[in-house]
């Protein structure tokens, strides 16, 4: 299976500062006057083999 979505690392703050619109607009509904956003990175070597091929086999581009 060819990863089509291959893209460059990025680090989280860069991450966000893209997408802070998106950010704000999904905690829109709740009315939260603050939002924060807590990243935790996990690779699928961070996850058992047998979970791993599942999550692999599933993930899409966001």
């Amino acid at each position: 299976m060819v990863n089509r979505f291959k893209l460059p690392p990025i680090r989280p703050s860069q991450a966000l500062s893209q997408h802070r619109d998106a950010v704000c607009l999904a905690a829109t509904p709740y009315r939260v006057a603050n939002p924060r956003v807590s990243v935790d990175v996990l690779t699928p070597k961070d996850l058992p083999p047998k979970f791993r091929v599942a999550v692999v086999q599933e993930a899409r581009h966001v």
